[in-house]
């Protein structure tokens, strides 16, 4: 690959990610495991900005920090349904 490491291995998401994969995948080849750890991060960051849209779109009045926190609770929980919310 002629991109540096640095380009894409010190971001946050990376640094919260590869030791996952590195636990709960099997041993994989270090090209293939790094073009998968770039896609994974990829998806991780878009995700993480979108659930941040979501909660600046909110109705919560707390700082952003806060916001966020409570969107990324109210996604989780499994006892809320789309039956219950419409």
């Amino acid at each position: 690959m002629g991109q540096s490491r640095q380009l894409y291995m010190d971001a946050p998401s990376v640094q919260l990610l590869e030791p996952w994969m590195r636990k709960y995948l099997p041993p994989l080849e270090a090209t293939v495991q790094r073009r998968l750890l770039q896609l994974v991060t990829g998806i991780f960051e878009q995700r993480s900005a979108l659930l941040e849209r979501i909660a600046e779109g909110s109705a919560f009045t707390a700082n952003p920090v806060s916001n966020l926190t409570q969107v990324g609770r109210i996604l989780r929980d499994e006892r809320l349904t789309l039956a219950a919310v419409y």
